[in-house]
């Protein structure tokens, strides 16, 4: 998930800033509607971190199903100790 938002703040940064400054003074630099640099870029970091939680949220109820098809699929071993989300 840190590669998304660092891939999302190096990309979409810039866009972000002009499309805002094209708001602001008026001045046209970016084709198409600045809305969208404006309304995209913290929708995505946002989701960015929204994510994972809403995945341990909605898994948080089959934890241990999850972990015992793992170990049968997998051949895998859980560490009790580490089993905190990410």
């Amino acid at each position: 998930m840190r590669i998304w938002i660092a891939g999302v703040v190096l990309i979409g940064a810039p866009i972000f800033v002009l499309c805002l400054r094209e708001l602001l003074t008026g001045t046209v630099s970016v084709s198409g509607d600045p809305w969208v640099g404006v309304i995209v870029f913290p929708a995505m970091i946002l989701w960015g971190f929204l994510l994972p939680r809403l995945g341990y949220f909605l898994g948080s109820s089959d934890e241990s199903a999850l972990t015992a098809l793992l170990e049968t699929n997998l051949a895998a071993q859980v560490d009790p100790h580490t089993s905190s989300p990410t």
